[in-house]
């Protein structure tokens, strides 16, 4: 692995200060909000073969991590999880509470507000001016063309690895039609409110997926869809068109073609002019056809030369009668002026495209082409040159009008008045250009809240701090949370996870594919030291364990030093120098060669410490890993099938430990309550997924499961496991968890959906319903926030009920502090004097005969 530890620093004061007109046009356009700009990021260096590496090597490790046993789709069973539980919550009432035993609270946004993950593609409707984006963690968001009002329309619902969004008009309806990974075909005919799923996919559902989709303009609005999937009888995989004559409801199969004979998936594509109503072309390596729409056969137009054979993506443009193609062939530009009868070779590229929509062609400018890998480019000739339209590190101190890195797709619309623009999807949100690419601008810098997190922790002595490891928007952190969505400053570029400290967040450890980072000030500083990795590191972001006495040292999950195997590696900073030492204990031999995947000490007693590995085995030491035992009596998994990605010791008791894993041939989280001698399954009502990371309140009273389909909790009354998520919190993948004892807060990090918090309030006797909510049709803000002597609250309740409002506060305990009733004509504001309450975080509940919401607010 090219190791990256290289720093370029960028000041974006003079930046800034250049920027300030068009800062000053952005916040008009966002109605007056602010927009809150990431601090000055520090950037490390990448090159385009760092980055084809690392999404490598990031694909691997996420595939091993889902371990299962052979013949077992995880993709599919994770698929039909979600599928069961969103069917199930269509037929519930929504409320914004959830509950089991004797627990209750809710949940609330955190964000990231200004810090915007990957965008897949987008769509526009024309008749509306609306703009649907898709992210990467399964959304699809529906906002203005000037970046506000977004809004996720399928919150309850993740489609993950969206290839298309489309939306069909028709004299009775108006459908969202979406091509998802996993090869699946969804579509909503209420903007979202609920979705549906296309039949005939069996094919591409069981193994490979779905490649491209196109609509056609005609008058069924056909749909073609290039799949992959195996075929049974010849024993290879191959590459299938499907057809759609009712709007994505239904596929037909037209033809399959074999690997041995036509080539790889990566060799085909499929094309259609978004305007064009009845011809769609197919590609395959070096021959082009088009597809009667009529007959549905597939009739060749020609063969034609090219250098290499290899990764195919085709795209083109249909003026003045004339068909212009275009295909990207194994880094290579090919041309045909002439419906695909004879072609040119425009130049080589030498870059490999981020995904088949990431090439493309202006609707109405047949010479205008758009190309993204991990940077973007334009071409004003047909191909043959191409200009770079910034470097990727630009974007920092620049983020308005500088693309961020990487770059899924670039779209062309015409708008009702002939007018073209594109849409540029970045791993840093959503662009818009309105001349070909010249200049781009930012609408995603508020409010589409598609951030991708791997890891949060937050200060526990000041929960004002919150630290971030993210997808390609770098290590981030918090400075103030007075509650609701919150910004977070971006403090380095990059992918960062497993963040851990000693001593409850002054100072923090993370690691980046390739190297181990040191923050001695966690909460204001930069990077004090790092550890390049060797080869020998297994996985793509290793786990570390901070030492239980030490803040300046960690353990990484190795790999090896001076000898072989797997071993924890000791990171120890002195000054701001970064020492390495291989600690003794080869835990591949002793496990039959896994590697260490999670790591853990206990709380209770530091000597004791566990550690698993990705093949299923479980170790514990108790004398601080200086001698080591493997549980030989576990009545988990067999090896191979049980990736131990977390280790969660009690807070409690010191002998008491749970595991988690992947869960999709064996249960997903074990217990044991004899410092890891034997374990016993709990997995009662926990669905058969993968279990990023455990956590517990101090009291060990609720266990909380970050998990591949949703956030779980256990609750040790009813020993059983609930969905936590309820109809309020996103299905996505959770990917973190942590516990905040001062806020009773266990708060979570999804890869999609940025941070949520779960806050739970357990009931005491003077209030035995606790701090659920029945919304009704009630709202209420609470100002200011934070608050020192005074709040208002500004309340709406359209139930013109002749009875009040009771208005009442508690302490984080749930303990009844102040209630007030509010008659009729004092209804809809009122101020309350907080004076008198300690400094902390309080909630405000409101009672009315259509219902209760509850609010939080910090008294500083």
């Amino acid at each position: 692995m090219k190791k990256m530890s290289k720093y370029m620093i960028i000041t974006t004061t003079v930046l800034v200060a250049c920027l300030a007109p068009l800062i000053l046009e952005l916040l008009t356009a966002n109605n007056g909000r602010e927009v809150r700009l990431p601090a000055e990021t520090i950037v490390r260096e990448k090159t385009d073969e760092d980055e084809k590496l690392e999404q490598k090597e990031k694909e691997e490790w996420i595939e091993h991590m889902h371990q299962a046993a052979p013949g077992t789709n995880w993709r599919k069973t994770d698929h039909n999880t979600r599928w069961k539980k969103y069917t199930a919550k269509l037929g519930s009432e929504a409320n914004k509470s959830s509950s089991s035993g004797s627990q209750a609270g809710y949940w609330e946004e955190k964000g990231s507000n200004n810090q915007s993950g990957r965008i897949l593609v987008a769509e526009f409707d024309t008749t509306t001016n609306q703009i649907f984006a898709a992210s990467s963690g399964g959304n699809v968001w529906k906002g203005d063309i000037d970046g506000n009002n977004w809004v996720s329309l399928n919150e309850q619902f993740q489609m993950t690895g969206i290839t298309m969004i489309r939306m069909i008009h028709t004299d009775t309806l108006k459908r969202l039609v979406v091509s998802a990974g996993g090869g699946y075909f969804y579509f909503s005919d209420d903007e979202g409110m609920s979705w549906d799923t296309a039949s005939g996919l069996n094919g591409p559902q069981d193994w490979g997926g779905i490649i491209r989709c196109v609509l056609m303009n005609d008058s069924l609005h056909t749909i073609y869809m290039l799949a992959k999937q195996w075929d049974y009888i010849v024993w290879e995989s191959t590459t299938c068109l499907y057809k759609s004559t009712d709007l994505g409801q239904s596929f037909a199969l037209i033809t399959c073609m074999e690997e041995g004979v036509y080539g790889g998936s990566s060799t085909f594509d499929i094309w259609a002019p978004r305007s064009e109503s009845n011809t769609c072309y197919l590609i395959n390596q070096d021959s082009i056809y088009y597809l009667d729409t009529i007959s549905g056969d597939l009739n060749l137009i020609a063969n034609f030369t090219v250098d290499t054979l290899g990764y195919t993506v085709l795209t083109g443009c249909k003026q003045g009668g004339t068909t212009y193609l275009y295909a990207y062939i194994a880094q290579d530009i090919y041309r045909s002026a002439d419906g695909g009868l004879n072609w040119t070779k425009q130049t080589t590229l030498g870059k490999n495209p981020f995904n088949k929509t990431s090439f493309s062609c202006s609707e109405i400018l047949p010479d205008k082409l758009f190309f993204g890998d991990y940077e973007c480019y334009r071409s004003l000739d047909g191909g043959i040159s191409w200009i770079k339209l910034n470097e990727w590190y630009d974007y920092y101190g620049a983020e308005l009008d500088q693309l961020h890195a990487d770059i899924p797709s670039v779209i062309s619309i015409v708008d009702n008045d002939g007018s073209e623009f594109q849409f540029i999807c970045t791993d840093g949100g959503i662009y818009i250009s309105n001349d070909l690419l010249q200049t781009v601008q930012n609408i995603s810098l508020s409010g589409l809240n598609v951030s991708q997190y791997y890891s949060v922790y937050t200060n526990k002595f000041d929960p004002n701090f919150i630290y971030i490891g993210s997808q390609d928007q770098g290590f981030q952190r918090s400075y103030s949370d007075p509650g609701g969505i919150i910004d977070f400053d971006q403090v380095i570029s990059g992918d960062y996870g497993h963040i851990v400290s000693s001593n409850e967040g002054l100072s923090i450890w993370m690691v980046y594919p390739g190297f181990a980072d040191y923050y001695a000030d966690g909460m204001t500083g930069t990077f004090t030291s790092w550890w390049d990795f060797n080869s020998t590191i297994p996985f793509w972001i290793p786990p570390l364990m901070a030492d239980p006495f030490s803040p300046n040292t960690c353990y990484l999950a190795g790999g090896y030093l001076d000898s072989s195997g797997s071993h924890m590696i000791k990171l120890e900073v002195i000054g701001t120098t970064m020492n390495e030492t291989e600690m003794p204990y080869d835990f591949s031999i002793a496990s039959g060669g896994g590697d260490i995947s999670a790591m853990a000490y206990s709380t209770v007693d530091p000597s004791i410490w566990y550690v698993s590995t990705d093949n299923g085995q479980i170790f514990h030491s108790t004398d601080a890993g200086v001698n080591w035992v493997m549980t030989s009596s576990f009545s988990g998994p067999g090896p191979h099938y049980f990736y131990g990605s977390d280790i969660h010791p009690s807070h409690v008791d010191a002998a008491t430990v749970y595991i988690a894993g992947s869960g999709y041939s064996n249960p997903p989280v074990y217990f044991s309550t004899d410092t890891g001698n034997t374990f016993t399954a709990m997995d009662d009502s926990l669905p058969s997924t993968l279990v990023f990371q455990l956590a517990s309140d101090a009291n060990d009273s609720i266990l909380y499961a970050a998990t591949e389909v949703g956030a779980y909790a256990y609750s040790f009354i009813d020993s059983l496991w609930f969905d936590l998520a309820d109809t309020i919190a996103p299905d996505q993948r959770y990917w973190s968890v942590e516990y905040i004892p001062v806020t009773n807060t266990a708060r979570f990090a999804s890869y999609g959906r940025g941070i949520w918090d779960y806050i739970a309030v357990p009931p005491d006797t003077t209030t035995p319903i606790g701090m659920s909510e029945q919304p009704g049709r009630m709202a209420f803000v609470v100002y200011p926030n934070p608050a020192a002597g005074w709040i208002s609250i500004d309340y709406y309740d359209d139930l013109e009920a002749d009875s009040g409002v009771e208005i009442i506060i508690y302490d984080i305990k749930g303990k009844k502090l102040i209630a007030k009733k509010v008659d009729k004509s004092m209804r809809n504001s009122l101020v309350i004097s907080v004076e008198n309450l300690s400094k902390g975080v309080y909630f405000i509940r409101i009672n009315s005969d259509s219902g209760s919401v509850v609010r939080k607010f910090v008294k500083s």
